[in-house]
Protein backbone atom coordinates (compact mmCIF):
# COMPACT_ATOMS: atom_id res chain seq x y z
CA UNK A 1 0.00 0.00 0.00
CA UNK A 2 3.03 2.51 0.79
CA UNK A 3 4.22 1.61 -2.74
CA UNK A 4 0.85 2.49 -4.62
CA UNK A 5 0.70 5.68 -2.19
CA UNK A 6 4.26 6.89 -3.18
CA UNK A 7 2.85 6.17 -6.71
CA UNK A 8 0.21 7.93 -7.28
CA UNK A 9 2.00 11.03 -5.44
CA UNK A 10 4.72 10.66 -7.92
CA UNK A 11 2.35 10.81 -10.83
CA UNK A 12 0.36 13.46 -9.40
CA UNK A 13 3.88 15.50 -9.33
CA UNK A 14 4.36 14.75 -12.76
CA UNK A 15 1.09 15.99 -13.94
CA UNK A 16 1.84 19.02 -11.95
CA UNK A 17 4.96 20.09 -13.08
CA UNK A 18 3.72 19.29 -17.36
CA UNK A 19 0.75 21.65 -16.11
CA UNK A 20 3.90 24.12 -14.90
CA UNK A 21 5.25 23.45 -17.94
CA UNK A 22 2.69 25.60 -19.64
CA UNK A 23 2.88 28.55 -17.94
CA UNK A 24 3.71 32.02 -19.44
CA UNK A 25 7.64 32.56 -19.13
CA UNK A 26 8.94 35.45 -17.09
CA UNK A 27 8.12 39.01 -18.07
CA UNK A 28 11.39 40.23 -17.96
CA UNK A 29 14.43 38.93 -20.42
CA UNK A 30 16.94 36.19 -19.28
CA UNK A 31 20.00 38.30 -18.14
CA UNK A 32 22.73 38.55 -20.31
CA UNK A 33 25.80 36.01 -20.35
CA UNK A 34 29.55 37.33 -19.64
CA UNK A 35 31.01 36.52 -22.49
CA UNK A 36 34.46 35.82 -19.99
CA UNK A 37 32.85 33.20 -18.07
CA UNK A 38 29.82 32.02 -20.06
CA UNK A 39 31.21 30.65 -22.79
CA UNK A 40 33.53 28.64 -21.04
CA UNK A 41 30.79 26.94 -19.08
CA UNK A 42 28.53 24.42 -19.87
CA UNK A 43 25.48 24.08 -17.53
CA UNK A 44 24.41 20.24 -17.51
CA UNK A 45 20.52 20.17 -16.37
CA UNK A 46 18.66 17.17 -15.04
CA UNK A 47 15.05 17.59 -15.29
CA UNK A 48 12.12 16.86 -12.84
CA UNK A 49 10.37 13.97 -14.04
CA UNK A 50 8.30 15.04 -16.81
CA UNK A 51 9.45 12.14 -19.14
CA UNK A 52 10.83 14.43 -21.36
CA UNK A 53 8.35 17.16 -21.76
CA UNK A 54 10.84 19.59 -20.89
CA UNK A 55 12.44 19.69 -23.91
CA UNK A 56 9.60 20.44 -26.15
CA UNK A 57 8.49 23.39 -23.45
CA UNK A 58 12.00 24.53 -22.78
CA UNK A 59 11.69 24.07 -19.40
CA UNK A 60 15.28 23.88 -18.29
CA UNK A 61 16.27 26.96 -20.09
CA UNK A 62 13.31 29.02 -18.64
CA UNK A 63 13.15 27.63 -15.36
CA UNK A 64 14.58 30.16 -12.46
CA UNK A 65 14.65 33.15 -14.59
CA UNK A 66 16.79 31.99 -17.28
CA UNK A 67 19.35 30.90 -14.90
CA UNK A 68 21.11 28.33 -17.54
CA UNK A 69 21.29 30.08 -21.22
CA UNK A 70 22.60 32.93 -18.52
CA UNK A 71 25.34 30.56 -17.03
CA UNK A 72 26.71 28.87 -19.69
CA UNK A 73 25.74 26.48 -22.96
CA UNK A 74 22.66 24.51 -21.33
CA UNK A 75 22.88 20.49 -22.25
CA UNK A 76 20.04 18.42 -21.53
CA UNK A 77 21.69 15.25 -19.68
CA UNK A 78 19.57 11.88 -20.50
CA UNK A 79 16.74 11.13 -17.66
CA UNK A 80 14.34 8.36 -17.29
CA UNK A 81 11.07 7.89 -15.60
CA UNK A 82 11.79 4.66 -13.45
CA UNK A 83 11.17 5.59 -10.28
CA UNK A 84 12.99 2.57 -8.57
CA UNK A 85 16.11 2.96 -7.12
CA UNK A 86 17.27 1.39 -10.35
CA UNK A 87 16.15 4.43 -12.59
CA UNK A 88 17.67 7.06 -9.87
CA UNK A 89 21.19 4.93 -10.23
CA UNK A 90 20.61 5.06 -13.71
CA UNK A 91 20.12 8.95 -13.85
CA UNK A 92 22.96 9.52 -11.21
CA UNK A 93 25.42 7.32 -13.94
CA UNK A 94 24.20 9.21 -16.80
CA UNK A 95 24.66 12.07 -15.10
CA UNK A 96 28.52 10.87 -14.26
CA UNK A 97 28.87 10.33 -17.88
CA UNK A 98 28.15 13.65 -19.15
CA UNK A 99 30.19 15.17 -16.28
CA UNK A 100 33.59 13.44 -17.75
CA UNK A 101 32.90 13.91 -21.07
CA UNK A 102 32.47 17.83 -20.65
CA UNK A 103 35.28 19.96 -20.80
CA UNK A 104 35.99 22.94 -18.71
CA UNK A 105 33.89 24.63 -15.83
CA UNK A 106 30.85 22.76 -15.37
CA UNK A 107 27.33 23.54 -13.89
CA UNK A 108 24.92 20.76 -13.16
CA UNK A 109 21.38 22.50 -12.51
CA UNK A 110 19.03 19.96 -11.32
CA UNK A 111 14.95 20.79 -10.78
CA UNK A 112 12.95 18.09 -8.09
CA UNK A 113 13.97 14.79 -9.62
CA UNK A 114 17.08 16.17 -11.27
CA UNK A 115 18.11 17.83 -7.84
CA UNK A 116 17.84 14.10 -6.63
CA UNK A 117 20.18 12.23 -9.58
CA UNK A 118 22.88 15.08 -8.42
CA UNK A 119 22.10 14.22 -4.63
CA UNK A 120 22.52 10.70 -5.58
CA UNK A 121 26.15 11.39 -7.92
CA UNK A 122 27.13 13.78 -4.77
CA UNK A 123 26.61 11.13 -2.57
CA UNK A 124 28.52 8.36 -4.92
CA UNK A 125 30.98 9.76 -6.99
CA UNK A 126 32.18 13.15 -5.25
CA UNK A 127 34.87 11.82 -3.45
CA UNK A 128 36.14 9.49 -6.59
CA UNK A 129 39.49 10.00 -7.37
CA UNK A 130 38.70 11.34 -10.91
CA UNK A 131 35.52 13.32 -9.78
CA UNK A 132 36.57 16.65 -11.02
CA UNK A 133 38.28 19.52 -8.96
CA UNK A 134 36.11 21.68 -6.72
CA UNK A 135 36.73 24.48 -8.85
CA UNK A 136 35.70 23.20 -12.10
CA UNK A 137 32.01 21.77 -10.92
CA UNK A 138 29.47 23.69 -9.07
CA UNK A 139 25.75 22.95 -8.22
CA UNK A 140 22.49 24.56 -8.55
CA UNK A 141 19.43 22.50 -6.74
CA UNK A 142 15.73 24.02 -6.74
CA UNK A 143 12.84 21.76 -5.73
CA UNK A 144 14.72 19.15 -4.15
CA UNK A 145 13.31 16.91 -2.43
CA UNK A 146 15.97 15.26 -0.69
CA UNK A 147 16.91 18.64 0.83
CA UNK A 148 18.61 17.69 4.30
CA UNK A 149 16.84 21.38 5.59
CA UNK A 150 12.96 20.88 4.73
CA UNK A 151 13.06 18.07 2.05
CA UNK A 152 10.50 14.98 2.16
CA UNK A 153 13.07 12.46 0.66
CA UNK A 154 10.90 9.66 1.18
CA UNK A 155 11.46 6.67 -0.02
CA UNK A 156 11.56 5.03 -4.18
CA UNK A 157 8.80 2.85 -6.00
CA UNK A 158 10.86 -0.11 -4.61
CA UNK A 159 10.34 0.35 -1.22
CA UNK A 160 14.24 1.93 -0.93
CA UNK A 161 14.62 5.08 1.75
CA UNK A 162 16.41 8.03 0.37
CA UNK A 163 18.85 9.88 1.87
CA UNK A 164 19.16 13.85 2.33
CA UNK A 165 21.58 15.38 -0.12
CA UNK A 166 25.28 15.77 0.75
CA UNK A 167 26.46 18.81 2.19
CA UNK A 168 29.52 17.80 3.13
CA UNK A 169 31.56 17.76 0.05
CA UNK A 170 34.14 20.05 -2.03
CA UNK A 171 31.36 21.28 -4.08
CA UNK A 172 30.01 24.37 -3.95
CA UNK A 173 25.96 24.04 -3.74
CA UNK A 174 23.27 26.15 -4.09
CA UNK A 175 19.60 24.31 -2.60
CA UNK A 176 17.21 26.66 -3.45
CA UNK A 177 13.33 25.89 -2.52
CA UNK A 178 10.41 28.23 -2.98
CA UNK A 179 8.98 29.37 0.58
CA UNK A 180 5.75 27.43 0.17
CA UNK A 181 7.49 24.48 -2.12
CA UNK A 182 6.00 21.43 -0.17
CA UNK A 183 8.79 18.88 -1.21
CA UNK A 184 11.69 21.17 -0.12
CA UNK A 185 10.23 23.13 2.40
CA UNK A 186 8.38 20.92 4.52
CA UNK A 187 9.09 21.98 8.02
CA UNK A 188 7.90 26.01 6.91
CA UNK A 189 10.95 27.42 7.51
CA UNK A 190 10.74 30.47 8.78
CA UNK A 191 8.08 30.32 10.33
CA UNK A 192 8.10 26.60 11.48
CA UNK A 193 5.30 24.13 11.98
CA UNK A 194 1.42 24.35 12.23
CA UNK A 195 -1.66 22.97 11.30
CA UNK A 196 -2.75 25.60 8.34
CA UNK A 197 0.76 25.62 6.83
CA UNK A 198 1.54 21.90 6.37
CA UNK A 199 -1.82 21.79 4.99
CA UNK A 200 -1.52 24.02 2.95
CA UNK A 201 2.01 23.06 2.42
CA UNK A 202 0.63 19.40 1.48
CA UNK A 203 -1.76 20.53 -1.45
CA UNK A 204 -1.15 23.85 -3.14
CA UNK A 205 2.40 23.42 -2.07
CA UNK A 206 3.08 20.21 -3.68
CA UNK A 207 1.12 20.43 -6.64
CA UNK A 208 1.60 23.77 -7.68
CA UNK A 209 4.02 25.96 -6.28
CA UNK A 210 6.84 23.22 -6.49
CA UNK A 211 5.61 22.67 -10.03
CA UNK A 212 6.75 26.44 -11.46
CA UNK A 213 9.70 28.08 -10.51
CA UNK A 214 9.98 30.11 -13.66
CA UNK A 215 10.07 33.49 -12.00
CA UNK A 216 12.30 32.92 -9.49
CA UNK A 217 15.67 34.09 -9.35
CA UNK A 218 19.01 32.75 -7.99
CA UNK A 219 19.93 37.04 -6.92
CA UNK A 220 16.65 37.75 -5.93
CA UNK A 221 17.12 40.19 -3.30
CA UNK A 222 14.12 38.87 -1.70
CA UNK A 223 15.72 35.40 -1.29
CA UNK A 224 16.73 34.21 2.05
CA UNK A 225 19.72 31.95 3.30
CA UNK A 226 18.56 29.47 5.89
CA UNK A 227 21.97 28.05 6.57
CA UNK A 228 24.78 27.63 5.47
CA UNK A 229 26.78 24.15 5.98
CA UNK A 230 30.76 23.51 4.51
CA UNK A 231 30.07 24.57 0.68
CA UNK A 232 26.54 24.32 0.47
CA UNK A 233 24.05 27.18 0.73
CA UNK A 234 20.48 26.31 1.59
CA UNK A 235 18.55 29.69 0.37
CA UNK A 236 14.65 29.90 0.52
CA UNK A 237 12.86 32.32 -2.25
CA UNK A 238 9.24 33.72 -2.40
Amino acid sequence: MQHLRTHIVLLTSTIAVLAGLITTAPAHAAPARSPATAQATTVLTCQPLDFNLGDLFNLMNTTLSGFAPSHGTPVTVTSNSDLTMAGLIAGRDALNTAIMNTPGKKIIFGYSRGAQIASEWLRYYAKSPDAPAAGELSFVLIGNPQRRLGGAPGMTLDGVQLLATPDNTKYTVTDLSRRWDGWANTDNWPDGASVSASNYLNTVGRWIIHSNYTQQSINSPANMTRAVVGHTTYVVTP
